[in-house]
């Protein structure tokens, strides 16, 4: 049995870590992404927009190769993919991220190697790379489908998705 099973990590505690891994936000960018790239009339922060497709990316592989959540929170469906809202809204005062959240003492072993491992992996995608990732899950789709900011159903049969359609881009990582 996974001695990780009970422990309740939020998005935040990720988020934090993730971002530890980053200090100078050379990939976790403030920066807005280009209008002229059809990112829209008011388009994404780039780091807010990395780091919710990562949280929904990992939050997947993490449910694929352990059969847990690597964060308890559920997503929303945006138009540009998932989103943790109270993660996209702490980004917007990343001092309040960084310095006012209360820090946690280090996430487990097992969380921090699956983060550290796939960030690097992920680094190297494109915002549309990482957006069509978040688009191909049907979670993501069916909220879509009922409209906008939509919490995303995990219901048994997207489990059974995730592990059957994305425990190839897990083996690919992993090689």
């Amino acid at each position: 049995m996974n001695a990780n099973k009970n422990k309740s990590v939020s998005a935040l505690d990720v988020s934090q870590y993730l971002l530890s891994l980053d200090p100078k936000r050379e990939y976790f960018t403030s920066k807005r992404m280009s209008s002229e790239e059809g990112w829209g009339i008011n388009p994404p922060i780039e780091g807010n927009f990395r780091l919710n497709k990562l949280l929904h990316i990992f939050q997947i592989l993490y449910y694929v190769k352990y059969g847990e959540f690597l964060f308890f929170e559920n997503m929303i469906a945006y138009r540009n993919g998932a989103v943790v809202e109270k993660v996209s809204k702490s980004f917007l005062n990343e001092l309040y991220l960084l310095e006012s959240y209360p820090r946690v003492e280090g996430l487990d072993p097992q969380r921090e190697d699956f983060l550290k491992t796939k960030i690097e992996h992920f680094k190297e995608y494109s915002n549309y790379e990482l957006q069509d990732l978040s688009h191909n899950d049907p979670s993501w789709r069916l909220a879509r489908e009922k409209g906008n900011n939509i919490t995303m159903p995990r219901n048994s049969n997207i489990l059974n998705y995730w592990k059957t359609f994305y425990q190839h881009v897990l083996e690919e990582i992993e090689e």
